[in-house]
């Protein structure tokens, strides 16, 4: 069964009168157990795609199908489904990263709690920092926090917004490794990233999306391919099929 299926998918915002199209019918699909990367320069659509992904906007128009639920129809149940990782929340001072960990499944009323944060500490190498005030971790321990904290409600889907953006080489290379091992536990995931080296050695499928269309879906080799490049860099790839010059190309 695909993970997710997204059907002519599209989104409108307005700016006073201007009416801004953030996803113009957007169609993929994930397969399950893989690592699907998303990409695409800045305002080209993946935030508001994740969002409609997870229920948090409404399609103009178009479906999405998480595990075969209608993500319009059936809410409660796709949410069941997945979990979000995106690093940007709080870590509440005075309590461990075990504590934390229970006040979240106490808060989302994970059932079988204890066993879940186990898991959780397990999957995301937290195990030796269980104790630790969870503030006081390095940056790249809060990552790992992040990650243990969606691993607390077993999704099937896991979204992984920038997963390494800001950490140092090395704690880089440990959470692509984390990523790796989640999905060998069968867990699909999508990614987004700026980092193109990292979309190359995690992901089995990329979309590029611009300007609110999918511009190519593909494997790397394939992506090259179409681009005309096949020796080439991913970025050169990316630059190619999105049609944008490099100047214009800025970090989000």
């Amino acid at each position: 069964m695909s993970a997710v299926t997204v059907e002519n998918a599209s989104k409108f915002f307005f700016q006073g009168k201007k009416k801004i199209t953030a996803l113009n019918g957007v169609s993929l699909e994930i397969k399950g157990g893989e690592i699907f990367g998303l990409l695409g320069p800045n305002g080209a659509g993946k935030t508001t795609l994740i969002s409609s992904i997870c229920g948090l906007l409404e399609l103009d128009d178009g479906s999405i199908r998480v595990f075969g639920k209608n993500v319009s129809t059936q809410r409660k149940e796709v949410i069941r489904e997945m979990n979000l990782v995106t690093g940007f929340a709080g870590l509440l001072y005075g309590m461990s990263v075990e504590d934390l960990l229970r006040y979240y499944a106490y808060l989302y009323t994970i059932p079988g709690k204890e066993k879940a944060i186990s898991d959780a500490l397990r999957l995301s190498g937290m195990e030796e920092k269980r104790k630790q005030q969870a503030f006081t971790l390095s940056s790249g321990y809060k990552q790992r926090f992040y990650i243990a904290k969606a691993l607390l409600s077993s999704p099937r889907l896991l979204l992984m917004d920038e997963p390494t953006v800001g950490l140092d080489v090395e704690m880089a290379i440990k959470i692509r490794k984390l990523v790796k091992n989640l999905k060998k536990q069968g867990i699909t995931i999508l990614l987004t990233t700026h980092y193109m080296l990292e979309a190359e050695k995690l992901c089995d499928r990329i979309a590029l999306i611009n300007d609110g269309k999918i511009v190519a879906t593909g494997t790397v080799d394939e992506l090259k391919r179409l681009a005309g490049k096949p020796g080439a860099s991913l970025e050169d790839t990316f630059l190619k099929l999105t049609r944008k010059p490099l100047e214009d190309e800025d970090d989000e």
